[in-house]
């Protein structure tokens, strides 16, 4: 639904890693990966999850949902500044204001022949 799957079969590969690589060296306990999923990976992946089933089943809401600027503007700003799909939900406001803010400096950049 939101492109991240990529992004969250790379994190937690490199968090296995990780957690391998200290549990050899006897500093960890294999519990540890879980808990680090839990901190980055895993609340993206239950939100999406569930999103998902509500976007699908109200396919043609969902798609007049995301054309909305209140809507993609924060998720645009939020992506491009490396935001989850967690953070861009919680942070929406700020990132949709941050998306205008932006778009009037270029709109005045552009004015100028910047």
């Amino acid at each position: 639904m939101t492109g991240e799957g990529i992004y969250h079969a790379l994190e937690s590969g490199r968090l296995a890693g990780e957690t391998l690589v200290a549990v050899a060296s006897g500093k960890v306990s294999h519990r540890s990966y879980y808990r680090r999923l839990w901190r980055t990976v895993l609340p993206d992946t239950f939100l999406t999850y569930y999103g998902a089933k509500k976007f699908y089943r109200h396919i043609e809401w969902s798609i007049r949902a995301l054309e909305n600027p209140l809507v993609w503007r924060a998720f645009v700003q939020g992506y491009s500044e490396g935001a989850t799909f967690t953070k861009s939900i919680l942070l929406s406001g700020y990132y949709f204001l941050k998306s205008i803010s932006a778009a009037k400096l270029r709109s005045d950049r552009m004015e100028l022949g910047d």
